[in-house]
This record gives structure tokens, C-alpha cells and sequence, in this order.
């Protein structure tokens, strides 16, 4: 894969992931907080784009639930994502081979991916910028706020 366009409804099978993908997404953005952005983003952190710099976080979110779906074939995946505004270090899940961008609103004026590589979640995980702390605080939050919301 070397350069994918976004649009996150049509990039794969609805049939083929079994998640409800909205509610998901509501959850994550609501556990985003400035303190599980990534370092390198934090100053620049909104609550009005609560996504910002959580696509690690996402990443690693979607991955997990589709793990739990039973869904094999998917990882996550380490890309430039090209914007207006320039080019960005960016995290993405692929599924069945299409990506899938839960982060993808932080880029309000549209995004593209390019060399899209494969990464496991132990690497994300070991990344020095405290990807794996990050998650820890991000996963609770999520989860108790799908049990909160019975999802």
C-alpha cells in the first residue's frame, strides 16, 4: 500500500465487521484528554477536536475491539497522513486490507495517506513517548464509559 485516500464508510465491508462503529467512536472521543495525547501534540489539544493527536490511542482502541469481535484480519498501520497543512506521523487500523481512520475528523480539511506500513501493537506499545501509559489511562476510560452506556 503506498498512498489510500480517506473516507471512513467506504473503506471496507460493513458486513465483514460486526462493531458498532458510531457508539465506538462516541466513547473514544469522549475519553480524549489532553492528558492521553500524544506529547508532540499536547499544546495544540482542544476539547472542540477532541481527536487530536489520539491516533495511537484510536488505533490501538479499534484494534482491541475488533480482536473481540473475532475479526482476524486487521492490524494497525503507521502512515504520512497528507493534509493541507502539511505532512503528519499517523497511525490508522487496516481491515481486510482498507483502512480505517477512527481519528480521521482530527483532519478538518481532509486527509491521504502514504507508505502505509504495518506495525504491531508491542511496537506501538514500546514507543518512548508513553504510548503503552497513554493506553492504559485511554482503555479505562473507554471501558467504563461503554459499560456506562451498555455498549
Amino acid at each position: 500500500m503506498n498512498k489510500l485516500n480517506k473516507g471512513m464508510n467506504q473503506n471496507r465491508e460493513m458486513n465483514q465487521v460486526n462493531i458498532d462503529e458510531k457508539s465506538l467512536l462516541e466513547v473514544m472521543i469522549d475519553a480524549s484528554q489532553k492528558d492521553t495525547c500524544w506529547p508532540g501534540c499536547v499544546d495544540q489539544w482542544r476539547p472542540e477536536n477532541r481527536p487530536w493527536g489520539h491516533c495511537a490511542m484510536y488505533a490501538l482502541e479499534y484494534d482491541s475491539a475488533l480482536e473481540e469481535e473475532g475479526v482476524t484480519e486487521r492490524s494497525i498501520a503507521q502512515c504520512q497522513a497528507v493534509t493541507p497543512q502539511g505532512s503528519f506521523l499517523h497511525l490508522v487500523n487496516i481491515v481486510s486490507g482498507k483502512i480505517m481512520d477512527m481519528s480521521g475528523s482530527q483532519f478538518k480539511d481532509g486527509v491521504s495517506y502514504e507508505d502505509v506500513k504495518p506495525i504491531t501493537r508491542d511496537e506501538l506499545l514500546a514507543w518512548p513517548d508513553r504510548e503503552a501509559e497513554r493506553y492504559a489511562l485511554f482503555h479505562q476510560r473507554v471501558y467504563e464509559l461503554r459499560k456506562q452506556r451498555g455498549i
